[in-house]
């Protein structure tokens, strides 16, 4: 089978690393007879092969372009051979893009849907440019052969737009391997991070949907922990909120108990994660995070919502494995933070339990269900 794949992770075009793209297209590549990848970049980069039938074309384009660019390099590329299945890793601007070009050629069409923004009023509202977004996303599901979700919590926003269920699979995203312990203490060394107390941390993308604010708010509810405990709240990430955040902090009082560490290398992140006491995301929309999966391989205990696919998949269990608290709930969060703070021998056994659970979703078996979701696409 010979799959196309349209993609925004320019970090796939990096042979080199040892990241997530790459580790992703690489076990792909074991499963399929050609792996042809069409990325959006911000610089010109020659394409770059990651194995003997994965190919990366990059593509400098705006956002506004990278729909018709990748359309058109697709339909060159096509042409000279053929594909049996296009996928798509988001259903906006890289599933436009895809949905076009499988208008165009006939080729089956799959798209992966890693939010709940599809007629999320509360996303819809955010920034102006997302009314289009959500018009550009529900022409393209309703035009892809099969939807790939990464939580069940997500089915009925496609349910409601006509879609038959039986074109939608929930597969989760992929867990590492546990990773190789780290002593924290080595671990804050080397990150510059305070050598005693405690760190509560988050991370990912500083956009709305992340909903930092709550977690401000709720570390703010903690000053008592602040004197015994000596709580610092590290933010590892970047984006178009984070200025607002910030400034936050500053309003609260707090900002001598809050680090920004802006964007962190994916080679960083396991000593990261394991330098920290607890983990949390409050994120309101996402149903992926690869960072919880990634806390729990490093054995830090975690908080998060609860349309997160490892919550849906099993793998975060209140009160079991870890915490899970509404996206608002300011208190809930407060109180899962102390929780954990006061009982770290207790929380940390959790996250072990939940580490344990993550063989289950190994990138070779999650890598098959996405084949097997591909073949029948195409068939």
């Amino acid at each position: 089978m010979r799959v196309l794949s349209i993609g925004l992770d320019s970090r796939v075009a990096d042979a080199d690393s040892e990241g997530h793209a790459v580790r992703w297209a690489r076990e792909i590549s074991r499963l399929v007879d050609e792996y042809v990848i069409i990325v959006e970049t911000h610089a010109r980069t020659s394409p770059v092969s990651l194995a003997n039938n994965v190919m990366v074309y990059p593509v400098p384009a705006s956002k506004w372009s990278f729909s018709v660019k990748g359309r058109l390099l697709a339909r060159r590329i096509h042409k000279a051979r053929p594909f049996d299945v296009c996928t798509a890793e988001d259903p906006i601007r890289a599933g436009l893009s895809a949905a076009l070009f499988s208008r165009r050629t006939g080729v089956p069409l799959n798209i992966e849907n890693h939010s709940r923004h599809i007629n999320n009023p509360h996303w819809i509202h955010q920034r102006f440019h997302h009314r289009y977004y959500n018009r550009i996303a529900r022409w393209v599901v309703r035009r892809a052969d099969t939807i790939r979700i990464y939580s069940p919590a997500q089915e009925q926003a496609l349910l409601d737009l006509g879609i038959a269920r039986e074109r939608i699979c929930a597969i989760p995203a992929p867990a590492p391997n546990p990773y190789p312990p780290m002593d924290q203490a080595g671990a804050r060394a080397s990150l510059g991070l305070p050598p005693t107390g405690r760190i509560v941390l988050t991370a990912g993308r500083m956009v709305p949907t992340k909903n930092i604010d709550t977690l401000l708010r709720a570390f703010h509810r903690l000053p008592d922990l602040y004197t015994r405990e000596n709580v610092h709240l590290v933010l590892a990430g970047d984006g178009i909120s984070r200025s607002g955040w910030e400034a936050l902090s500053r309003q609260l009082d707090m900002a001598e108990r809050v680090s920004w560490l802006g964007q962190v290398p994916e080679s960083v992140m396991p000593a990261l994660y394991q330098a920290a006491d607890v983990f949390i995301t409050t994120s309101k929309d996402e149903t992926g995070p690869r960072t919880v999966l990634e806390a729990f391989a490093a054995g830090c205990p975690v908080i998060a919502t609860p349309d997160v696919g490892a919550v849906h998949f099993g793998i975060l269990h209140n009160g079991v494995t870890g915490w899970v608290v509404k996206p608002c709930d300011i208190g809930g969060f407060s109180g899962a933070i102390r929780e954990a703070l006061d009982a770290l021998p207790e929380a940390r056994e959790k996250a072990k339990v939940g580490q344990s659970r993550l063989e289950r979703y190994s990138y070779t078996d999650i890598a098959r269900q996405v084949v097997d979701l591909w073949q029948k696409t195409a068939a």
